[in-house]
């Protein structure tokens, strides 16, 4: 059977740690040609990509990057080196005292930077993959963070909406979104560490199953290869399923 990650090209937005960094891993390990990672923290991308060649010689890179503001420059170098098979927007945070930035990186930004590919692709004839990382909390509500709410709802309609299967029909570029359950990352770590509201957060909490990233990087590999355009799926307690509207 043909290895359906070979020759693939994955450029992942907040690469260096966390969920994009096991993405990374978890498509090199499936045997992916190269991953491409952003992110603003050049020492821990410069790490990440340490440790990805350590066992995969040659096939990581990292370029610095603040998603809000480098994505001409770093798109034409990527695109000057590389023919990009598949783009995952994973960089986001989580801070409610930061409404705008919060927006500006979590919505904003993904649908810049899947509009740049998905026109790239289509333009370049590439059957094409754009995996938008959105959150359970894109789906259903809760009290204590109504920002965050609007930032992810708003990617997920938005990944619906440009991955729907008219448009894939007409143009072959999928669009995926993976919504994670409660993740142990630095950036729920430090929402918990430094809200003044953390009492809320604990309570709220209490009530979840968390995974790992590794179970988020595993289902980012499997929807890749089995999902149709416009869908939308779940990652939570580990366990993956679609999610129907």
């Amino acid at each position: 059977m043909e290895n359906f990650f070979k020759d693939r090209t994955v450029v992942i937005t907040g690469g260096a740690e966390g969920i994009g960094l096991d993405i990374a891993k978890k498509f090199l390990k499936k045997g992916a040609k190269m991953t491409v990672l952003l992110d603003i923290n050049k020492t821990r991308g410069n790490e990440a990509v340490k440790s990805l060649t350590s066992y995969y010689e040659n096939k990581a890179i990292f370029i610095k990057c603040d998603v809000t503001k480098d994505l001409e420059e770093v798109f034409d170098e990527i695109t000057s080196k590389y023919t990009v098979d598949v783009l995952v927007n994973s960089a986001g945070i989580a801070d409610e005292k930061v409404p705008k930035l919060m927006i500006n990186l979590n919505l904003t930004a993904a649908i810049d930077w899947s509009f740049k590919f998905w026109n790239y692709m289509k333009e370049n004839g590439i059957p094409g993959t754009v995996i938008n990382i959105s959150s359970v909390f894109g789906l259903r509500i809760s009290p204590v963070c109504p920002v965050y709410h609007a930032s992810k709802f708003g990617l997920t309609a938005f990944s619906r909406s440009l991955g729907h299967e008219y448009r894939y029909e007409k143009h072959g570029v999928r669009v995926i979104t993976l919504c994670p359950g409660f993740t142990e990352t630095n950036m729920t770590s430090a929402v918990l560490k430094n809200d003044d509201r953390k009492s809320d957060y604990l309570n709220m909490i209490r009530s979840h199953e968390w995974q790992t990233v590794g179970v988020v990087g595993d289902a980012a590999v499997d929807v890749f290869e089995m999902a149709d355009s416009g869908t939308v799926w779940v990652i939570e307690g580990g366990k993956l399923k679609e999610e129907f509207f």
